[in-house]
C-alpha cells in the first residue's frame, strides 16, 4: 500500500475477471483507484500545458474517474479541510517524489497489464497465403506501346 506522506501497490484480485487496481493511503484514509484509460491519461497530461485552473480541473476530473467507491468524495473533503495539499495530488512535494495523479499514471503505464482477447471474430483473411505484389496473379508488368520521351 502506498502512503502519501500527509506507498502504494498495484493489486490484482485472484479472480481472473477482476481488473487490477491501485491502492494508496492518504491522511489516514485508504483509497482504491482503477487503472486509467488512455483517454483519461491524455486529458490530464494535456492539461499541464494550459492554465493552472484548467490543470486543477483536469486533475480533479481524472481523480473522479479513477477513484472507486466514495474515494473521490473523501479525497475532496480532505483537500477542502486542508489535510491534503494540492501538491500531493499532482507534482509532489518534499515528502512525496510524485503526486498521486503522476504515480497512478506511471504505475498503470509501467505495469504489464494482461491484454483482453477480442471476442469479436475478424473479417480479415489469415496471413497464410502468398504475399500481394500489387498486381493480379499471372499478369506480369506490361510495357507501354508509346515511344520514350526525349530529354
Amino acid at each position: 500500500m502506498k502512503e502519501f506522506h500527509v506507498a502504494a501497490q498495484a493489486a490484482v484480485d485472484d479472480d481472473a475477471g477482476d481488473e487490477p487496481v491501485l491502492e494508496f493511503s492518504l491522511a489516514g484514509e485508504e483509497f482504491v483507484a482503477s487503472y486509467p484509460s488512455t483517454g483519461q491519461i491524455a486529458l490530464v497530461a494535456g492539461s499541464f500545458s494550459g492554465s493552472e485552473v484548467d490543470m486543477i480541473g483536469a486533475v480533479f476530473g481524472f481523480l473522479r474517474g479513477v477513484l472507486q467507491g466514495d474515494g473521490y468524495r473523501r479525497l475532496q473533503l480532505l483537500v477542502q479541510e486542508g489535510k491534503v495539499p494540492l501538491e500531493v495530488l499532482f507534482g509532489g512535494d518534499e515528502g512525496n517524489e510524485l503526486g498521486i495523479v503522476e504515480w497512478i499514471v506511471q504505475t498503470s503505464l509501467g505495469d504489464e497489464r494482461p491484454t483482453q482477447r477480442s471476442t469479436a471474430s475478424s473479417s480479415s483473411r489469415s496471413s497464410g497465403g502468398p504475399r500481394s505484389t500489387g498486381r493480379s496473379p499471372g499478369r506480369g508488368s506490361t510495357h507501354s506501346p508509346s515511344l520514350p520521351v526525349a530529354s
